[in-house]
């Protein structure tokens, strides 16, 4: 194995360590926002229709910082169903602010 092949080996190994890193970062990263919001997403079946609307306004103020596309992505495959099913709420706000989330 010449020098030229042992660089590119290197940088190979190099390059793909760097992703793995960055995956797992990601996925650290985007399970401990799922925890913060899991008690917020269990409040969208509650009862209270204080509770549900209160559960979204701090759902969308907690997602509001991120700006990462594969965060963004990763926690809309989480929310997404507990928030389209907000979309029949019998309260006006509800529906409103879980299509706002969804649309934004």
């Amino acid at each position: 194995m010449n020098d030229e092949q042992k660089l590119q080996e290197i940088v190979q190994v190099s390059i793909y360590g760097y992703l793995t890193l960055r995956c797992l970062w990601f996925l650290v990263k985007a399970h401990h926002i799922m925890q913060g919001l899991r008690h917020e997403v269990n409040c969208l079946t509650d009862v209270n229709r204080g509770a549900r609307k209160c559960a979204l306004e701090k759902i969308s103020k907690q997602t509001s910082t991120i700006s990462s596309p594969a965060d963004i992505h990763g926690l809309l495959g989480f929310l997404l169903k507990p928030l389209l099913k907000v979309f029949s709420d019998p309260v006006e706000k509800c529906r409103e602010l879980s299509i706002r989330f969804i649309t934004e």
